[in-house]
């Protein structure tokens, strides 16, 4: 019987600017989950190391997929979003 399960994703730049701003836009995505019964999320933010992380816990597998498409899906909004206001690919 698996407890929980956990996986951490690793956004790494040289970029302060982009781990900033990625970071802010997912703060308040972690503190108000939609289901927080069955799924956790911290993140962490270490500028000397230029990486921005997010560990995902969650009770069952299906919660645990939900949540990193979910996250997935934000970060991928984010940086496709930065690249047309800043004219960069």
């Amino acid at each position: 019987m698996i407890k929980q399960i956990r996986s951490f994703i690793y956004i790494y730049s040289t970029n302060n600017e982009l781990l900033n701003t990625l970071y802010n836009s997912l703060i308040p995505e972690t503190i108000e989950p939609p289901n927080p019964q069955r799924t956790q999320t911290k993140i962490y933010s270490k500028e000397d190391a230029r990486v921005v992380i997010l560990e995902i816990s969650s009770k069952d597998l299906s919660s645990h997929r939900a949540a990193l498409n979910t996250y997935l899906y934000i970060l991928n909004s984010i940086i496709k979003t930065l690249e047309v206001i800043t004219g960069s690919s």
